[in-house]
């Protein structure tokens, strides 16, 4: 039982201004994928938020899958030829449109100048979502001529802001979705109440469904595919390489595979097996530097006159880890009819 009148009306009050301190706070947003894609089949997170505040750079699991400052997540898409046909940027969450920039060409830093010529703009076509509350979420690298909302206006969740492109500071056709509260940047994976280092924070601002969605992968490959000859990496990031047949002709078979954060020692595998199960190719090597990306390939040339008609599967493992068979931190394969 409480106590005397006094004790009562200091209760109360307590009780009323932690009302009101609720009441005016304003909740962190929680926001949905801002990419129309499926995270993992036809994009992929690349680079996530630097955690460490030195020159070095850190992402939320503590692994180096950042650049130094990089202050957002990013999202890419598979090629060039996935941009060109068109891959929506969302909103986040609902907001107003405080900033917009377009009319920058495509090419991220191999354009005319390179570097230098988009250095005053880094975030290339773009949008600024204000959120309220000291919220906001920035869009980067929007594709020319897309975005489609203006400022002051008013957009719900999910409504399309622009397509993703490949202008400003970047190589790749990608989308770099920034957060800030207060103008200070937040970790989406993390959120501001902090929690365990090399985790995810208390109380990230992804909703659920979206953190279900981006599981943290130490390496992965998000293309493979087939060549008559020595892939080249350009060709194959601008879309070309995506054949489903080759001649019986061809002098040479090829499995190529684009990864991302392969790492000195991972163990690096390819296979490629012909129409009847057999093994033709076994290719292993341990590699001996980090990579952000990199494109690997391992072929065999054809022996006769035709390689046999049918379908040539081929798969590519990087294999990280110790322990009797080691454990296979990422795997991608592809099949080539051949007639």
């Amino acid at each position: 039982m409480i106590g005397s009148l006094a004790e009562r009306l200091l209760l109360c009050a307590a009780l009323l201004g932690a009302a009101a301190a609720a009441a005016g706070a304003d909740p962190a947003p929680r926001f949905a994928l801002p990419i129309d894609c499926t995270p993992y089949a036809d994009c992929w997170p690349v680079n996530y938020v630097d955690r460490d505040p030195t020159p070095g750079w850190k992402d939320y699991r503590c692994g180096w899958h950042a650049r130094n400052d990089h202050r957002g997540t990013d999202l890419a898409i598979a090629d060039s030829q996935a941009m060109r046909a068109g891959v929506a940027v969302l909103a986040a969450a609902a907001g107003t449109v405080a900033q917009t920039r377009d009319g920058m060409e495509d090419t991220g830093i191999f354009g005319r100048g390179g570097a230098r010529a988009v250095e005053r703009a880094p975030c290339g076509n773009g949008v600024l979502l204000d959120h309220g509350g000291g919220w906001t979420t920035k869009y980067c690298h929007l594709r020319k001529g897309s975005v489609r909302v203006k400022n002051g206006q008013a957009v719900a969740q999910g409504q399309p802001l622009g397509l993703v492109g490949m202008s400003g500071m970047t190589e790749l056709p990608h989308i770099h979705f920034q957060v800030e509260h207060d103008k200070a940047v937040v970790d989406p994976f993390v959120g501001v109440a902090g929690g365990a280092d090399c985790a995810p924070g208390k109380a990230p601002l992804w909703r659920p469904e979206v953190l279900a969605r981006l599981p943290y992968r130490p390496v992965f490959a998000y293309k493979a595919g087939f060549a008559a000859a020595r892939p080249n990496t350009d060709a194959v990031r601008a879309g070309l390489y995506s054949e489903k047949a080759l001649p019986r002709r061809a002098p040479m078979l090829v499995f190529w595979a684009d990864f991302f954060w392969t790492a000195k020692g991972d163990r690096l595998e390819f296979r490629i097996q012909d129409p009847d199960g057999r093994e033709i190719l076994r290719y292993d090597n341990v590699l001996t530097h980090n990579t952000l990306r990199w494109l690997y390939f391992a072929g065999v040339r054809r022996k006769g006159l035709f390689w046999p008609a049918g379908t040539y599967r081929g798969t590519a493992r990087v294999i990280r880890g110790d322990g009797p068979g080691g454990a296979v931190d990422a795997e991608i394969s592809g099949e080539i009819l051949i007639r």
